[in-house]
């Protein structure tokens, strides 16, 4: 919109045309972190290390094989959890930043139509740096999928289903 206002010009360049589905892959991957973000919040670490230090307790006084059996699997399954808590509170703070670059350079691409001269210039902003940034946004989201997916499945147990993805929260 702002191009064909300040540029005058009646036809968008093919590198804006492109632009629309960087924009929309932006959007997703907006999507998905404030899904993360979300449920990182609701989680409460404490309580998760209290269980697992009862966990663990009842699993050395266990009365017979079986029972500590039982612990101990409990205790593995705290540890688990606490270690996907880790690295999406990594995946998070990585993917903070990566967004927060791509919005600066539609940002940027925004004051660069506003300001330009001619029609021809905006031919020359290159936007692999954009495209690059969003792929490596991307994969460091696919990277803790099974995690988040590990997650979900605890979600689904408990009956917060209000951070299961696709949810109207």
């Amino acid at each position: 919109e702002n191009y064909f206002k300040f540029t005058g010009s009646r036809e968008l360049p093919n590198n804006l045309t492109s632009l629309h589905q960087r924009w929309e892959d932006f959007v997703d991957l907006l999507d998905v972190y404030r899904r993360r973000k979300q449920h990182l919040k609701s989680i409460n670490r404490q309580a998760v290390h209290n269980q697992l230090s009862q966990a663990f307790r009842a699993a050395e006084n266990s009365p017979d094989e079986k029972t500590r059996r039982v612990q101990q699997t409990n205790v593995e399954i705290l540890k688990r959890r606490l270690t996907s808590f880790d690295e999406l509170e990594r995946s998070v703070k990585l993917v903070e930043g990566q967004l927060q670059s791509i919005e600066n350079f539609f940002g940027y691409l925004n004051d660069e139509i506003v300001t330009m001269s001619t029609p021809e210039k905006f031919s020359l902003l290159d936007f692999e740096q954009l495209s690059d940034s969003i792929a490596m946004t991307k994969q460091m989201l696919d990277q803790t999928a099974d995690a988040m997916g590990a997650l979900d499945a605890h979600n689904r147990q408990m009956g917060n289903y209000e951070l299961l993805p696709n949810s109207n929260s």
